[in-house]
């Protein structure tokens, strides 16, 4: 009579889990990062370009978005000061 009872609570229990994991999961996707208003560049190899002096003047980049993407060229590089 009562292992119908634990079932359902384990049941329950592992929903819960299943629920926090997945809340989790999202928090530390990159896509949810780029909901906040950030983007994904890439460069034509597909690196992902992470600084400003290593990409050059008339490069071309892939810019990801939340919703969309961009072809971009690069106009001017400036260092982090500016």
């Amino acid at each position: 009579a009562r292992l119908p009872l634990l079932a359902r609570a384990r049941l329950a229990e592992a929903a819960t889990d299943v629920g926090a994991a997945r809340t989790g999961l999202l928090a530390l996707s990159p896509f949810a990062t780029l909901e906040r208003g950030y983007a994904l560049v890439r460069r034509a190899d597909g690196t992902v370009a992470r600084e400003a002096a290593a990409v050059a003047v008339g490069e071309a980049l892939d810019v990801r978005l939340a919703r969309g993407a961009l072809d971009a060229r690069v106009e001017r590089v400036r260092d982090s000061g500016a």
